[in-house]
């Protein structure tokens, strides 16, 4: 990410999703923080796709419990 454009994007594209707690995006490192509902099955596939039709990147994607 390059620009407050791109990670607006990337923030934009997540907040259309229901059962999103929180989204950080941090354009100064380049990482995404997603904070979804308990009961979401993280889909890394739909993440990866979501950013890359923001037209970013996916280098790794780190899943937290």
């Amino acid at each position: 990410m390059v620009c407050d454009f791109c990670a607006r994007g990337i923030e934009k594209t997540f907040k259309r999703d229901p059962d999103l707690l929180k989204i950080n995006v941090d354009l100064n490192i380049g990482k995404v923080l997603i904070a979804y509902k308990k009961n979401k099955e993280i889909d890394e596939e739909e993440i990866k796709m979501k950013i890359r039709d923001s037209g970013q990147e996916v280098v790794k994607i780190e899943t937290l419990q």
